[in-house]
């Protein structure tokens, strides 16, 4: 009697200690996938800040090419 009490309780706990190692494997496997998630839109973040400078960049140029234009063209 008393071991088929210990063998039941040890069957219980290994089964739930079989549901918390899926659970640790589901977490583990979520957590990946939200660093995998994270990295591509850290990469998103630093190719639109290029983007950003770039277009920043062209407008400085076009604004020197206006101020330039304009000062050929109005005469003093």
């Amino acid at each position: 009697m008393r071991f088929e009490k210990l063998e039941s309780g040890q069957r219980e706990t290994n089964q739930r200690l079989g549901r918390i190692e899926r659970t640790l494997e589901v977490s583990s496997r979520l957590f990946e996938l939200m660093h995998q998630r994270l990295e591509h839109l850290e990469e998103g973040q630093h190719a639109l800040v290029e983007g950003q400078q770039a277009l920043v960049e062209g407008q400085k140029a076009v604004i020197e090419r206006l101020d330039r234009l304009v000062e050929m063209g109005v005469p003093e």
